[in-house]
């Protein structure tokens, strides 16, 4: 009697094993294919109606932003900054309009962090970035239609 109940038992405690193993692979495999999901959305979200995203990245150093000139076509612009500095906080962001500069955004980092970033519509015309802990450190940014 007892040798019926222990083999139930072990029966029980196998089957147990097995559905919860099961699970936990159908569990990782949806989260695999999420994951290509995900991927796949990000990678056709990089689109809009005016065209792509355009994502470039300027470096920070003590003499000077990198590149010191750069040109992309109008449109959607993710830009990144790197700080080599580790003193900067913002990068500001300015079109100039008629020999006069105006505020278009700020590229923001935290003090911890060597990298920020910030997205913006650009079109056509002659951008300045400067960091604003160092305003004589510039690149250009010439956005063609």
């Amino acid at each position: 009697m007892w040798s019926k109940c222990l083999a139930a038992l072990i029966s029980l405690a196998l089957v147990g094993i097995a559905l919860f193993v099961n699970a936990r692979k159908r569990t990782e495999l949806n989260s695999l294919t999420s994951s290509a999901e995900t991927v796949a959305a990000k990678i056709d979200n990089q689109t809009s109606p005016t065209g792509p995203f355009r994502t470039i990245r300027f470096t920070l150093f003590e003499a000077g932003i990198r590149p010191a000139e750069m040109r992309i076509k109008a449109g959607l612009v993710n830009l990144l900054i790197e700080d080599r500095t580790n003193t900067a906080t913002e990068v500001v962001l300015q079109k100039e309009v008629a020999n006069e500069n105006v505020a278009v955004g700020r590229i923001a980092k935290g003090l911890t962090e060597s990298r920020g970033r910030n997205t913006f519509r650009l079109g056509p015309g002659k951008y300045r970035l400067y960091d604003s802990t160092r305003q004589n450190n510039t690149a250009v940014l010439v956005v063609e239609p």
